[in-house]
């Protein structure tokens, strides 16, 4: 009977063995996927970030390229307004040279833009 019970016994321990290698098993296959799943979602959030940065440097710089075409415009004009009235002033010297008299500076210089004035339309 001894002999029995320690059959029996092994026997048991025997089942209860496969069962824990079996839990084991299946744990180990658990833990496999929750950290395929956990790479997973890093790949996916670090490629998210890389692409929000993307994002920003593009409006970044699409900002700073507007600004900088803002104020090429806006010096532009300014130049412009600026050779008008230089050219306003070598108009009304070489005008008052030719006539050899001088009205008035502002008046002068409201006659010739009055002609620039109706030279563009």
């Amino acid at each position: 009977t001894a002999v029995i019970d320690s059959l029996d016994n092994a026997k048991k321990a025997a089942v209860e063995l496969e069962q824990a290698n079996d839990k084991t098993a299946e744990l180990l296959k658990d833990a496999r996927k929750e950290a395929t799943e956990i790479v997973a979602t890093a790949q996916r959030e670090a490629a998210k970030v890389v692409e929000d940065a993307g994002e920003k440097a593009q409006r970044k710089a699409d900002h700073v390229l507007e600004q900088a075409e803002s104020r090429i415009k806006t010096e532009m004009a300014g130049a412009r307004k600026d050779l008008q009235n230089e050219m306003v002033l070598l108009v009304t010297d070489a005008t008052e040279r030719i006539i050899a008299t001088k009205l008035d500076s502002k008046g002068d210089a409201r006659l010739v833009q009055q002609a620039l004035d109706e030279a563009r339309r």
